[in-house]
């Protein structure tokens, strides 16, 4: 009998203890790990950034040991005590990084947007008081009507019915590419090339920071989803801006109060770091169709390794949750000026295209500076001997009258002599 596998199960919420609480009936505390699991938990056990409880279920035990079988059975995790965030440059140190990426990769559950959908899924969002639903990135991949759809269905994005007989459908409710097309949900904010070509280290540091295909730019032209990124606060005006952040807002209708949700992580906003759904008719009948939504697919093909965290300020009455009403949504200072403006009709995505002709156009305006210079230059050389003849010649002239005036002045005295020895 051999321990085939194990699940990682965080503290964060009160329910979440309850829920490990009812478990414990079920499953036996461990005073041991296999050797190739205890090699990586020892470590970040030692040491005192982590703390692990570990558990296996009896009745599995039981019925592979009856079965006299090799049979794997299931060892359970449970994290009860993590790094602070003082401790997070302990957790990045080189040594530790072995047993961090070990226990990153021994996390058994949903990732991208099937993991965003599981966060958000819990609560009941009010369509009716959303007032902001915008994901700002520095990349912007190749987005369509059914990615945007997808990452708004996970964001917990659901269709208000057109009318009773919708109900009969199976996916009544669920937000759907067609939905997403009538009406789209989800705003970019991207800087615009105006606002790049103004940065104070200029276009070459937001060129190798920003990622926008020109292609791209063309399918969401006429869409109007857009919206410039100003930075925020004020002293970072002129900065480019490496960020990906997404924000869901509701505001209650009675005090003004917001809640909802932020994201901050590495992911950009494209279907390499969140996931492409694919749907399959038959991975459909296998699973169950374990997705809420068809438009999340039936598998998920995710391309890039991401890590972020969602801030979830749940609506009010919100089941089975701990709301701290003293800390809100607003208190959470996004990058960027919030609500980020539209793109106006002559405004442009700062695209890796735009970027490439202002720097080009950058420096043909240096060339004809210098040009101009250079001409300046050589009309000044070619003007300073004519300057220097006129006033060789002016020296002549003065030099001649001077001596005429002297020469007269003596013929003058010359004269008054003889005029007195002749008297």
């Amino acid at each position: 009998m051999h321990v085939q596998k194990h699940f990682l199960i965080f503290r964060l919420q009160k329910h979440t203890r309850v829920f490990l609480h009812e478990l414990y009936e079920d499953f036996v505390q461990l005073g041991f790990l296999p050797r190739h699991i205890a090699k990586w938990v020892a470590p970040l056990s030692d040491i005192g950034l982590f703390m692990f409880s570990a558990y296996i279920y009896p009745k599995e035990v039981l019925a592979t040991a009856l079965e006299g079988s090799n049979k794997k059975v299931i060892l359970m995790l449970y994290v009860y005590l993590g790094p602070s965030p003082f401790d997070i440059c302990e957790v990045t140190q080189l040594e530790r990084l072995s047993g961090i990426c070990s226990l990153v990769a021994s996390i058994q559950r949903c990732a991208g947007l099937w993991r965003l959908n599981e966060v958000l899924d819990q609560f009941k969002w009010p369509e009716h008081l959303e007032s902001e639903f915008f994901f700002g990135s520095s990349s912007v991949g190749s987005v369509n009507p059914q990615f945007l759809a997808a990452f708004s269905a996970a964001a917990g994005k659901r269709s208000l019915p057109f009318s009773e007989s919708e109900e009969s459908d199976p996916d009544w409710g669920c937000w759907s590419t067609s939905q997403e097309l009538k009406n789209p949900s989800i705003r970019i904010v991207f800087p615009t090339i105006n606002r790049v070509k103004n940065t104070r280290s200029g276009i070459l540091a937001s060129k190798r920071l920003l990622c926008f295909s020109q292609k791209t730019w063309q399918k969401l032209k006429n869409v109007g989803i857009l919206h410039d990124a100003i930075p925020y606060p004020s002293d970072r005006v002129g900065l480019p801006m490496h960020v990906k952040v997404g924000c869901r807002r509701f505001r209650s209708r009675t005090d003004a109060s917001s809640f909802g949700w932020v994201y901050c992580g590495s992911h950009n906003f494209s279907a390499a770091a969140w996931g492409r759904p694919i749907s399959n008719s038959l991975d459909r009948q296998a699973n169950g169709d374990s997705r809420n939504n068809p438009v999340l697919g039936s598998r998920l093909h995710i391309s890039n390794y991401e890590l972020g965290i969602i801030f979830v300020d749940p609506p009010p009455g919100a089941v089975d949750c701990v709301k701290q009403r003293s800390t809100t949504l607003d208190d959470i200072v996004l990058p960027f000026v919030v609500p980020p403006p539209k793109y106006g009709p002559g405004d442009a995505p700062a695209t890796a295209q735009a970027m490439k002709e202002a720097l080009a156009e950058l420096i043909e305006q240096e060339r004809e500076k210098c040009e101009a210079a250079a001409a300046v230059q050589d009309w000044t050389e070619e003007e300073t001997p004519e300057e220097e003849e006129e006033e060789i010649m002016e020296t002549a002239q003065y030099v001649t009258m001077e001596k005429e005036d002297e020469k007269a002045y003596a013929d003058k005295l010359w004269s008054q002599v003889d005029s007195s020895e002749s008297s």
